[in-house]
């Protein structure tokens, strides 16, 4: 059975792979290549970006669709659930998740879609997975540091504050 992790280069997807990696030793570790930029290049394979639809996450969900779905037998994603407070459930720049799951049963295996941030977090914690090097801004490159406002930065404070902990920012 071939199977991969699409890594982002954040904190849930280092996780994932890192647990993955004990019952799975061979899982590939798949990036998509961000148009902004902002890549993550410590993935097995890098992929390119295809623009669809007039937006990233069009696009997005197109590259997953043709480079991903005919390759892999099952495509492991980091996706968690979104915090219950309003500035993250209204924000414009909340992520979608989850939309190919309904169109490809059995493919997408998504095992913190019903956690938070914070419970992923703790699983890192509890297995002394190394966290160092993770980004989660989507604002600026990561030679620029954590915009600490944008919706995923905003996540990564709550969590940790979640946790009684002081926020890794790096």
């Amino acid at each position: 059975m071939k199977r991969c992790v699409m890594v982002s280069g954040g904190q849930d997807s280092r996780i994932l792979h890192q647990m993955l990696l004990k019952d799975y030793p061979d899982i590939v570790s798949v990036n998509i290549r961000k148009p902004n930029g902002m890549d993550v290049f410590d993935a097995d394979v890098v992929i390119d970006h295809m623009a669809h639809g007039g937006s990233t996450y069009k696009g997005t969900l197109y590259t997953v669709e043709q480079k991903l779905i005919p390759n892999y037998d099952e495509i492991w994603v980091a996706s968690n659930k979104t915090p219950e407070e309003d500035w993250f459930k209204n924000h414009a720049e909340a992520p979608v998740r989850g939309e190919l799951l309904s169109k490809y049963p059995g493919k997408f295996k998504t095992p913190y879609q019903e956690m938070y941030k914070w419970e992923v977090l703790q699983i890192a914690i509890d297995n002394k997975i190394d966290l160092t090097g993770t980004y989660s801004c989507v604002r600026r490159p990561k030679e620029q540091k954590h915009c600490r406002t944008c919706w995923f930065c905003k996540e990564r404070e709550l969590a940790y504050t979640k946790l009684g902990l002081e926020v890794y920012w790096e």
